[in-house]
């Protein structure tokens, strides 16, 4: 757009040097130098202002989309992270099973190793903490799931199809014209 702003002084300059001298140095035959021509010089100087770039439009409509695949994303990874703390729990869960199972045997493993059967109560404490926290964390999950899967990707498909369509069509009613 710059560019095309400048082309008025670049050929202001052409007929001042060039045109004028194959012209027999006759003003009459100047285009944009000729008095009775201003306008046309100053419109093509002012190009820049009028005209707005295509590109800056399709840049923000774009970045729009990559925000919005983003944030969708970023949503999965929100699930995943709770599905991924589900797994963590049911491990920890497991291990201090495996925990109280050692002490009650009267055994000693690298994670019993200063554990006494006194602590077992503790222990089977922390068991019910696991499973009332995977409990929670399994229903968070599964109602994640449910929405991200179901009303969410179909509204997000439905406005993304709508949007796409009205853009084709607005692109064919210009090729048109």
């Amino acid at each position: 757009m710059k560019a095309r702003s400048s082309m008025a002084g670049v050929l202001t300059a052409y007929e001042e040097q060039n045109l004028y001298q194959y012209s027999d140095i006759d003003p009459n035959k100047l285009i944009l130098t000729h008095g009775e021509n201003g306008e046309l010089k100053a419109a093509m100087e002012n190009q820049e202002k009028a005209s707005t770039n295509p590109m800056g439009v399709l840049y923000h409509w774009i970045k729009g989309e990559n925000y919005d695949i983003s944030s969708f994303s970023a949503c999965l990874a929100g699930r995943n992270a709770v599905a991924k703390r589900v797994k963590e729990l049911k491990g920890k869960k497991a291990s201090t099973e495996k925990d109280i199972e050692t002490v009650n045997a009267g055994k000693k493993s690298a994670t019993t190793l200063f554990k006494k059967k006194d602590d077992v109560g503790n222990m089977t404490a922390k068991v019910e903490k696991f499973d009332a926290e995977t409990e929670t964390q399994i229903r968070l999950l599964d109602v994640m799931t449910i929405y991200l899967g179901g009303p969410l990707l179909d509204q997000f498909k439905r406005e993304k199809l709508a949007l796409y369509r009205r853009v084709i069509n607005q692109y064919y009613v210009t090729e048109i014209a």
